[in-house]
């Protein structure tokens, strides 16, 4: 009922800037100016319809960005809810230190997330997330996940390892922090769709089911995170 109701909106407005066009060809500018010297009649009409068309993709873009069912595809509503969390197998950062695999994340609710040490967005979201987790990572039933992401895919797992350590050093990160060396967990969250942007960050209960997926990191993202948290763990204990 919503998609089609924004179809027909859409409609209309095509309507209402086709009738626009077609009225300002004959028409001046507001102002009293006229459009720019053009050889015909043809030229002027297309003219107009160039940017009656622009105003109308401007129109499409503002919708699907800010109509309500789009935005239900995250969070929550993100189509991988339900399905099982695809197996992790990384390595740790830092050399000496133990890697996670699947059997080290059975029976916790996991906050894994996927991130570029060259992303704004992650320099942004990152230290937040390990901010406001930490009074839930002293629970042994809660395992924030960080899975650092290169850029360059054909980069040498040393060099990146290298890089992601200075990154852990800069941003003051009091966590460990894992890599993905041959691509490998990378490529099984890719290919359920649900890795297209960086971060990501992907929460699983502890039967290791999806509960919610957030691509991209907006401010409402910690407070809908906070209150799945309460729900899939009792409220941490302070001391």
């Amino acid at each position: 009922m919503e998609y089609n109701c924004l179809a027909q909106e859409f409609g209309v407005c095509w309507s209402i800037l086709v009738g626009w066009a077609d009225a300002m060809e004959s028409s001046p500018l507001p102002g009293g100016s006229s459009p720019p010297p053009l050889g015909t009649p043809q030229e002027r009409k297309n003219w107009w319809w160039n940017v009656a068309i622009l105003l109308f993709v401007m129109g499409v873009m503002y919708g699907v960005f800010h109509f309500r069912p789009f935005r239900l595809s995250v969070g929550t509503g993100h189509p991988l809810v339900g399905e099982t969390l695809p197996p992790v197998k990384v390595e740790s950062a830092e050399p000496g230190q133990h890697g996670l695999g699947p059997e080290d994340l059975q029976g916790q609710v996991i906050l894994l997330c996927f991130w570029g040490p060259w992303s704004d967005i992650s320099r942004r979201a990152v230290p937040r997330v390990v901010e406001w987790s930490a009074p839930y990572r002293k629970r042994p039933d809660f395992r924030l996940v960080l899975i650092a992401c290169p850029r360059d895919p054909q980069v040498a797992p040393e060099e990146f390892r290298t890089e992601v350590r200075a990154t852990v050093r800069e941003w003051k990160l009091d966590v460990p922090v894992y890599i993905d060396p041959d691509g490998q967990t990378l490529a099984r969250f890719r290919a359920r769709q649900g890795l297209e942007q960086l971060p990501t960050m992907y929460l699983a209960d502890r039967l290791g089911k999806i509960q919610a997926v957030w691509p991209g990191y907006q401010p409402e993202v910690e407070k809908e995170l906070r209150e799945l948290l309460e729900e899939y763990l009792p409220p941490p204990e302070f001391p």
